[in-house]
């Protein structure tokens, strides 16, 4: 319950970002693909593997002492008709 609480609230800043926040200091993105869902557990491995990643570029780029403190949000999800198949 938590958790959801958390992401419902990260959602809701990063659409008054979209409003509020000019574009050379933000980046929204969004793409829409065909998957298999059979892949999805690799996809997950691969956006953990992405994070870590740029969470340790951050680490060592700021030599200097960090100026903002930024949020960073992915979400892949389905857009089909999931219910037919739970």
């Amino acid at each position: 319950r938590a958790h959801r609480k958390l992401q419902l609230q990260t959602l809701a800043k990063a659409s008054q970002a979209v409003e509020e926040i000019e574009l050379n200091l933000r980046d929204h993105t969004s793409m829409t693909v065909a998957i298999n869902p059979l892949d999805l557990p690799e996809a997950r491995l691969m956006i953990k593997k992405f994070r870590r990643d740029l969470i340790a570029y951050f680490e060592r780029a700021n030599r200097q002492k960090p100026t903002e403190v930024y949020q960073l949000n992915l979400a892949l999800y389905p857009l089909s008709n999931t219910k037919e198949k739970i």
